[in-house]
């Protein structure tokens, strides 16, 4: 598997011109205070909604876009904002009707790729094309964008800004170490920009520590995948991890001594944030059914959710694992090219 970038190039040629064209596929709305698991099916262009209860079927929600190639998501309690990739878009997705509420169109050219909620009805959008992030107004489906760094495709709000992983990227190869811009939502101005000590920045994480985690891919196939932490009321990057294993692209915070990095090499790797220390390296990474993962969620209870992508071709899974261990004690099967997977629960 290429980064997350090229990505969504496979993920076209794998067939989204066959994506559904209905809004959804369901068997109802969502119970009010249902804990459910979000994920994004890159190929298929759909969302599998998968009760974290054993319990009820898991409902599909096509996206009715032809050319999209998503492989990101954010939600913010019954909200989903998902970035559409080569369809230049970003999908609104209300998860207690489990409909499409809208499609909002972005510049020609954006690649959308990464989201993150400022609020209720505010979300940020990532443009690695354009080298900018778009606001929008989920209720009237307004934008406005800013330019950010160069390949921008992270973003995350914390300490009352938005916060945009600049991967660098020229040609889909790092042209140098990663960076994020800060940008004032009130202004829709950058206002700092703090350098990373790796290369090609491709997740996000806030920590209930306060501290923002950073998974850094590097170049594909050299094994130089890293974490950056960063304190946003500092505004600067305080530890670097090394040895997270071949192209990393996903984490998860799981408890106050357990974070968790995904690559599709080398599987689950271990963090205790309160090192911060890499407790499990990339070299001896889990890998759930034999297979690396797309992507990591991890729920209240501190059980961890990995996505296997199998093939992309036909369908994925998500298997529920229970840490230390890491024993899978649920698989549940998903759409097709499963990329990325978000914890909410349902609210009115």
């Amino acid at each position: 598997m290429r980064q997350r970038n090229t990505v969504r190039f496979l993920a076209g040629a794998l067939g989204l011109a066959s994506a559904l064209a209905g809004c959804s596929d369901s068997t109802g709305p969502q119970e009010l205070g249902a804990e459910i698991l979000v994920i994004v099916n890159s190929t298929e262009s759909s969302l599998s909604l998968v009760p974290v209860a054993d319990t009820g079927m898991v409902q599909t929600i096509a996206i009715p876009s032809q050319s999209a190639t998503p492989v990101s998501l954010a939600v913010h309690g019954s909200r989903a904002v998902v970035p559409l990739g080569l369809a230049h878009a970003a999908a609104v997705v209300d998860l207690a009707t489990v409909s499409v509420e809208r499609i909002v169109a972005l510049e020609q050219g954006s690649g959308a790729t990464g989201a993150a909620f400022e609020n209720d009805s505010i979300a940020w959008v990532a443009n690695p094309g354009l080298n900018t992030v778009t606001r929008i107004n989920l209720n009237s489906g307004d934008t406005s964008s800013v330019a950010v760094g160069v390949y921008p495709q992270a973003v995350v709000y914390a300490s009352g800004n938005i916060w945009v992983g600049n991967a660098n990227l020229v040609m889909f190869a790092p042209a140098g170490n990663a960076w994020l811009s800060v940008v004032n939502p009130a202004t829709s101005q950058v206002v700092d920009s703090i350098g990373l000590s790796g290369e090609n920045t491709a997740a996000m994480e806030l920590g209930a520590d306060g501290n923002l985690y950073v998974v850094n891919s590097g170049n594909f196939m050299g094994g130089d995948g890293s974490v950056s932490v960063v304190n946003p009321v500092m505004r600067r990057e305080t530890d670097f991890l090394a040895d997270i294993g071949e192209f990393p692209g996903s984490v998860a915070w799981v408890s106050s001594s357990l974070l968790v990095v995904g690559s599709f090499g080398d599987g689950i790797m271990e963090i205790d944030p309160s090192g911060p220390t890499l407790t499990r390296p990339g070299s001896q990474g889990i890998k759930p059914q034999g297979a690396g993962v797309s992507g990591l969620a991890a729920d209240p209870t501190g059980a961890v959710y990995a996505l296997n992508p199998t093939d992309c071709v036909n369908p994925g899974a998500v298997n529920a694992l229970q840490p230390p261990g890491f024993d899978i004690i649920r698989t549940v099967a998903t759409g097709v090219c499963p990329y990325a997977i978000e914890f909410t629960r349902i609210e009115q």
